[in-house]
């Protein structure tokens, strides 16, 4: 069953293709737009990496973040990489501590907690 629909997906694809290029008027085929991939339009860029050369002045965060020497920075600055470390090494504990704390019986001991309080102030000043 699945593998008739596939079929039939396929061939419906493989006709609108041969529909199209039969049905093509001559003004879209100056647009580029029915070219295959290995024929890009003449404004597209032609590395694949990006522009040739970086922004003079990265506005945008995102652009900052791009331009960013963060493998210099990581050779050179003993401290950005022990912050790496550190991390990986605290990131256990952390989810311990986590695990912990979220746990049901610690929220149930902390409910009862928070609500004896409660009834101390609520009594506190009568």
């Amino acid at each position: 069953m699945f593998s008739n629909i596939l079929r039939s997906v396929y061939n419906i694809t493989e006709i609108s293709g041969v529909l199209l290029q039969l049905l093509k008027p001559p003004m879209l085929s100056k647009l580029n737009i029915f070219n295959s991939k290995n024929n890009p339009p003449a404004n597209a860029s032609r590395s694949p990496q990006g522009p040739s050369r970086p922004m003079k002045f990265p506005y945008t965060f995102s652009a900052k973040l791009a331009q960013f020497p963060y493998k210099f920075y990581y050779q050179n600055n003993h401290m950005v990489r022990y912050y790496c470390y550190a991390v990986v090494a605290c990131l256990p504990v952390f989810m311990y501590i986590s695990r912990l704390s979220n746990s049901p019986a610690n929220k149930e001991k902390w409910a009862e907690i928070r609500r004896k309080e409660h009834e101390e102030l609520a009594h506190k000043f009568d």
